[in-house]
């Protein structure tokens, strides 16, 4: 049997902050992030899937059900996660990738996920998307500001 592509998928970065209840939980529910959760409701909104990039655990599922660690992907991991998160993307035949993250200019943004991701899709030949997000204001009033797309679309793919 063929399995059915996916087709393109949003995907964001995990988040520092998670509910530290004991045990596994759903992924969308262990990160603490209204950056995660506002991404995930737009993509869900769209009828487009969504995954979450852990430096630990690689590509997640909104429903993965994972422990409560702390991680923080460095570029010397990328190699450790790499074959994962390459692997679930292929098996779940994804066409494209949307990947939501901190402005790259910034001291604070997370390259490490940016190279995890971006070198991902190459491995699979898969189109990458990076757009730029503002960190929202205050808790609870998050709002994504799309920056810049930071690649165009390559000369003769498309989604």
């Amino acid at each position: 049997m063929i399995k059915k592509p996916l087709g393109p998928i949003f995907v964001t970065y995990s988040s520092k902050n998670k509910k530290r209840k004991a045990g596994r939980m759903r992924a969308i529910e262990r990160y603490d992030s209204p950056r995660i959760r506002q991404i995930a409701a737009a993509a869900a909104s769209l009828g487009i899937g969504f995954r979450i990039l852990s430096g630990k655990y690689g590509l997640l599922a909104p429903d993965d059900r994972i422990s409560c660690y702390d991680h923080l992907l460095k570029w010397e991991g990328i190699g450790r996660v790499l074959a994962r998160v390459s692997k679930r993307l292929a098996r779940e035949r994804v066409a494209a990738v949307i990947y939501f993250t901190r402005p790259l200019r910034k001291a604070s943004a997370p390259l490490a996920y940016h190279a995890l991701i971006e070198a991902a899709c190459a491995e699979q030949g898969i189109r990458m998307v990076a757009v730029e997000v503002e960190r929202p204001a205050a808790r609870g009033t998050a709002r994504l500001e799309v920056a810049d797309s930071l690649e165009r679309p390559a000369q003769g793919r498309g989604f």
